[in-house]
């Protein structure tokens, strides 16, 4: 077995999907300090890190072993799955103490048991699509059933993402601090706010899409840039997202009143966007993509927490 990938700075960041975690537990951090002006408990900011490390795992792991058994089909050289089938062993035993942990954090360090029963109808929705949403995404596996899969149905796939990661990243800290009394989410401001997170991350996730453009038209995954082109997803979509997103801040920062400085903090976010925009349709590899792309989230939520921590 090829011990050698595993040692490298891309295997132990971001292929083993630590760099994830960060950006999960980052967006949740700004989140809770940006709505309830309290940082989050430890527990729930390593629940959310261990919680995106065992599902994106999970579905490399998955991957990586489709990828083994089509070795006789000429597919184009992907490091992170090289990375996965020599770490195998280490991935499968790291994802039973990940299960273990956050089964133990889960009922006896953030008492989600008691937090499920307190909440109402619409709370109990919300869990219910994330739920429906993670059991569809690569589900079913029958050839017949297939293509019912969210992860090919182009806006579906891109908004589910994105849907996830709000609900793990943000809502799932404001359930936790409206349950101590710290903020009510039937607050129009918050709504919005997490409407504006969820329009920045879709923003991601389209473009993420780009890298893998090839890939996605010769499994029949449609996603919004198969359907649409490059061209025609960037300013017909994407930029009326951003625009979107550049409203949506400034709405809160007129009905909020925090400091003028945050003024600036959507467009540099937008301005750093499109920049990733043009960078990204010149550089292929995976990790130059999960820098531009996702290091974005790191960077949006670091300038938010020192906003909300000094401002």
């Amino acid at each position: 077995m090829k011990w050698k990938p595993f040692f490298t700075w891309k295997g132990w960041l971001l292929w083993s999907n630590h760099f994830y975690g960060i950006c999960g537990a980052l967006l949740a951090m700004e989140t809770t300090l940006t709505i309830t002006h309290t940082i989050p408990s430890l527990y729930l900011l390593i629940f959310i890190y261990a919680t995106i490390l065992f599902y994106y795992s999970y579905a490399y792991l998955k991957e990586s072993k489709i990828e083994a058994y089509q070795e006789t089909k000429q597919t184009i050289y992907n490091e992170r799955v090289d990375w996965y089938l020599n770490a195998r062993p280490y991935l499968i035993a790291r994802q039973w103490l990940i299960a273990f942990l956050l089964l133990y954090l889960s009922i006896y360090s953030l008492h989600f048991l008691q937090l499920i029963y307190s909440f109402n109808i619409a709370e109990i929705s919300v869990v219910a699509s994330i739920v429906v949403i993670i059991l569809l995404y690569d589900f079913p596996q029958n050839n017949v059933f297939k293509q019912l899969q969210i992860r090919r149905l182009g806006f579906l796939k891109s908004i589910s993402i994105s849907w996830v990661w709000v609900f793990i990243c943000c809502c799932l800290p404001l359930m936790v601090a409206n349950k101590q009394g710290l903020v009510h989410l039937s607050n129009s401001n918050y709504i919005i706010y997490l409407f504006q997170q969820f329009i920045f991350i879709l923003i991601l996730a389209i473009l993420f899409d780009i890298k893998d453009i090839n890939k996605d038209a010769d499994e029949f995954v449609k996603t919004i840039v198969v359907r649409y082109g490059v061209r025609n997803t960037i300013f017909r979509i994407v930029m009326p997202l951003l625009v979107l997103y550049v409203w949506l801040s400034m709405y809160l920062f007129f009905r909020l009143h925090p400091s003028f400085i945050y003024l600036f903090f959507p467009y540099l976010i937008a301005v750093l966007i499109i920049v990733v925009i043009y960078s990204i349709q010149k550089r292929k590899e995976i990790h130059d993509n999960i820098f531009l792309i996702d290091g974005l989230m790191i960077l949006k939520a670091c300038i938010g927490i020192l906003l909300a921590a000094y401002f």
